[in-house]
């Protein structure tokens, strides 16, 4: 525990602990039960075909993708989000990372795994940030998995922009090349499990993949919290979006080039609905 986490700790005590979506008090650390039912879940459950494994399809090594939760600014769980991005809360993201790995235990999503490997960040950024969120994720799966974590397998060899200041065109290119196995003959597992917090258009792990590629008989599962973008399917709930004190929009429009069953397009301008 470094001197910000410790400080914040104290604080938590002295002060009391609030929910980090909607900062009720609560006696436990991060999230408060109510807001962890309310999450956006994408209700994957780890099953094959699913809108976000689509966007692998390309990629021969991969052979399944998850994510737990959608991810929009306005959502609430964006709140949670930053907490453990930005705002040195790498226990909520280990919290996170427990939650999903229960819940994942019940299907098959995590048959076979025998090492999880968080997606790096480079060494100037980690320093900066003081934690890879990623890498507490997968601790915390790791937790439900007992399988290790490994962290020595693959760098990030380029301090490159954030992809959150790039337009989606310039998004793959700027991974492009940026990773790189350390030592391939010390690699022995044969089905790894990699773990990010968000996916938006999937050019992070994409990279990742193939860079694993020097293995010919490794395959992955790609795993993340969060999934931001044009992903959604079937018209979301509105207690699913968000908590009483936000609010978020609906687009029909949206949904329906991805899901064609989805409900016509409205004639009037999409209603936002406050929850």
């Amino acid at each position: 525990m470094n001197f910000r986490q410790a400080l914040r700790s104290g604080l938590a005590l002295l002060l009391g602990e609030r929910c980090v979506m909607c900062r009720r008090p609560l006696s436990g650390a991060g999230v408060c039960p109510s807001c962890w039912l309310h999450l956006p879940y994408t209700r994957f459950d780890g099953r094959p075909g699913n809108p976000l494994e689509r966007l692998f399809w390309s990629e021969p090594n991969v052979e399944r993708v998850n994510a737990y939760a959608w991810y929009k600014p306005e959502y609430a769980v964006a709140h949670l989000v930053h907490a453990f991005k930005y705002h040195n809360r790498p226990d909520l993201a280990r919290l996170v990372g427990r939650v999903m790995g229960a819940e994942l235990l019940a299907g098959d999503f995590f048959d076979g795994i025998e090492a999880i490997v968080p997606v790096p960040l480079s060494p100037q950024r980690q320093r900066q940030r003081g934690y890879n969120q990623s890498e507490h994720i997968a601790l915390g799966i790791a937790e439900q998995l007992r399988v290790p974590v490994r962290t020595d397998w693959i760098e990030r060899t380029v301090d490159n922009p954030s992809q959150t200041t790039l337009a989606p065109s310039e998004r793959h290119a700027n991974v492009e090349g940026i990773f790189a196995l350390r030592d391939v003959d010390a690699i022995n597992a044969r089905r790894l499990l990699i773990v990010d917090d968000v996916i938006t258009l999937g050019a992070t792990l994409t990279a990742v993949a193939r860079t694993f590629r020097a293995l010919p008989d490794c395959r992955l599962r790609l795993l993340t919290f969060a999934a931001a973008g044009r992903y959604h399917f079937g018209r979301p709930e509105p207690a699913d979006l968000s908590l009483p004190d936000h609010s978020a929009t609906y687009d029909s429009r949206e949904i329906r080039r991805y899901h064609r069953d989805a409900p016509a397009p409205p004639t009037s301008p999409p209603t936002t609905s406050t929850t």
